[in-house]
């Protein structure tokens, strides 16, 4: 249930439209898939700009990649929404399991929000550092969403 009930009357078509009803498909791996893909871009920026520094004909790869975490903390809040709207269906196992890759999501997502502040503090190094820390976290969260699906059927009709 999960805070769902809070919506009362209207808690069937919310849930619908978190699942992906309307879409035919569930939202939450596409927005997962997003997630990854432009963290993933923030990491390779970040360590583009590391690797060539503050050349005046490199591009600035720290501005982009402060957009692409922007976008990817938002794909993870999207993402946690929706998963959170599949996890109040599971059971035993697969609850433990989910409970596991919601939380390690939400620390990495804890450490996107934290980088993008140290990138507006104008510390690229430690934001880089943060990001990529909060990548493997992801990632191997990742892991567990995808035996959720693969193993239990989370997430399927």
């Amino acid at each position: 249930t999960f805070g769902f009930n809070a919506f009362g009357g209207a808690r069937n078509q919310v849930t619908n439209a978190l699942n992906g009803v309307w879409l035919g498909h569930p939202v939450h791996p596409p927005l997962a898939s997003l997630s990854s893909g432009v963290l993933g871009a923030t990491v390779a920026l970040d360590a583009y700009q590391v690797t060539v520094g503050r050349r005046a004909k490199a591009i600035d790869a720290s501005h982009m990649a402060q957009h692409t975490l922007a976008l990817g903390i938002l794909a993870n809040l999207g993402a946690a929404v929706t998963g959170a709207t599949d996890w109040q269906h599971t059971h035993e196992q697969a609850r433990r399991i989910g409970l596991v890759h919601g939380l390690l999501n939400l620390t990495a997502t804890a450490m996107y929000a934290l980088s993008w502040t140290e990138r507006r503090r104008k510390h690229h190094l430690r934001a880089s550092l943060i990001s990529a820390v909060g990548y493997a976290i992801s990632m191997s969260s990742g892991v567990l969403g995808g035996h959720l699906v693969f193993a239990s059927g989370v997430g399927t009709d």
